[in-house]
């Protein structure tokens, strides 16, 4: 959705993805010329080496002012090599309480946090953990709460008819 209402006369997005599939990309076809991908089989291997080399290539080439990524995967592929490619404003996302993550998989996402230039969140509720558990500067933690298009769920028209006070009793 954020791609889809950017207004182009000010922003040209592009979008980035680990792996090429899903019905998101068939939403975009036509949005964006081009979403290359750059898929691992895991984080710790040569592959991810190289995909990591490719995807700072690619920032140095493109040279975007704003990185955002949007969960823990992207937030770890991404952040290192936006620092290291000079992007100015690099932003992560936290969009759950991080109940199932690991130790381990925490304090990286922490690491990435910290080296970012803010926090996205969806949930005001979230802020206090990350500031309380992962030490991040709560004036770099902003809140950001979800879009949704209605009208791609409300098939018989309901909720823009009660929006409009069109429905009676």
């Amino acid at each position: 959705e954020l791609v889809k209402n950017l207004d182009r006369g000010a922003f040209a997005p592009s979008i980035v993805c680990l792996r090429r599939e899903g019905p998101v990309l068939e939403d975009l076809k036509g949005r964006v010329e081009h979403v290359p991908g750059f898929p691992l089989t895991a984080f710790y291997n040569v592959s991810a080496l190289r995909q990591s080399r490719r995807f700072y290539r690619f920032l140095r080439e493109n040279r975007p002012d704003v990185v955002q990524c949007f969960d823990y995967y992207a937030n770890v592929f991404v952040i290192p090599a936006a620092r290291l490619a000079g992007v100015p404003v690099v932003l992560t996302a936290r969009r759950d309480e991080a109940v199932i993550k690991s130790r381990m998989q925490l304090a990286v996402e922490a690491w990435c946090h910290r080296r970012a230039t803010g926090v996205v969140i969806n949930a005001d509720a979230l802020r206090s953990g990350l500031v309380s558990k992962h030490g991040i500067d709560p004036d770099r933690v902003w809140s950001v709460h979800n879009g949704l298009d209605t009208e791609r769920f409300d098939s018989q028209g309901i909720l823009h008819q009660a929006k409009y006070g069109f429905l009676r009793d």
